[in-house]
């Protein structure tokens, strides 16, 4: 999986689909990704959109705890400011009005905001795609971050299907 990021990361096709199955570890695996793309180039924003806030939070937190405690990545911390779980800052060389790691639901307010790299954590559950009208909700609610992303920025789908008409197709 980490190689199949980089490899994204520095291919020309700006949007990947990583599919598995629960347990997997991608949304371990995606935290680590994010950190070393905010390592690799601190200016960086990266927007983690999830089912639910809660749940997007928990990728944040796992990025800030990565930032905090690896030994490469030191100069990161912020040097003052707050340490949010849902959205925080690390040091870096431009300022900009959006912060390094922001983490929201899928239903919430993301309109003005600006993202480098998105990452997309299991979006579809149970709950917001047992019916048509749900997924095209969804469809819809995802359709918006390409307001969102910055001319040559970075989508990341990661999920597991959680029905036969999943808004994950691959064709």
């Amino acid at each position: 999986m980490a190689k199949w990021l980089s490899n994204l990361y520095n291919s020309k096709n700006k949007k990947g689909l990583l599919l598995a199955f629960r347990g997997s570890g991608k949304s371990s695996i995606a935290g680590l990704f994010a950190a070393w793309v905010l390592y690799k180039q601190n200016d960086c924003r990266v927007l983690i959109v999830s089912a639910d806030e809660r749940l997007a939070k928990k990728m944040s937190a796992n990025v800030k705890k990565i930032i905090s405690k690896h030994p490469l990545m030191q100069e990161l911390k912020p040097k003052k400011g707050d340490w949010a779980t849902n959205s925080f800052t690390i040091s870096r060389n431009k300022e900009l009005r959006d912060p390094s790691v922001m983490a929201i639901g899928i239903s919430g307010n993301i309109t003005g905001s600006r993202a480098d790299v998105i990452i997309c954590d299991d979006v579809e559950v149970p709950k917001n795609c047992n019916t048509f009208l749900k997924r095209e909700l969804l469809r819809e609610k995802l359709n918006e971050l390409e307001f969102v992303i910055t001319p040559n920025g970075l989508i990341l789908y990661l999920g597991t299907p959680h029905t036969l008409k999943t808004i994950y197709k691959t064709n």
